[in-house]
């Protein structure tokens, strides 16, 4: 599974309000307001995943927004990627079966 993290994503950041500066998205909800909106939408966005193998986190955020996000993936799957722009990707972190 790949989950975009940019404002733009209405699963994710739906509830929240968001508004366009210099052509850009953005988020205009408090971080404190929207971190409880971003773990709502989250538990409504995993629970719909059946592969729980690997997500790939991507797109332009806030770090706040990605620790949240972090935090939650780890719980739901086995690998949690971030990938960059350049289309690298880094582990963040591995469960292993034993």
């Amino acid at each position: 599974m790949r989950l975009n993290m940019h404002p733009e994503n209405d699963d994710l950041w739906g509830g929240c309000r968001r508004a366009s500066y210099a052509g850009k998205l953005d988020l205009v909800e408090h971080p404190i307001d929207a971190s409880k909106i971003l773990r709502r939408n989250l538990q409504t966005i995993f629970a719909e995943v059946h592969d729980r193998r690997e997500i790939i986190l991507q797109g332009q955020m806030a770090a706040w927004a990605y620790l949240i996000v972090f935090e939650f993936a780890s719980k739901f799957f086995t690998n949690v990627y971030y990938a960059d722009k350049s289309g690298g990707m880094l582990l963040l972190i591995t469960h292993r079966e034993s």
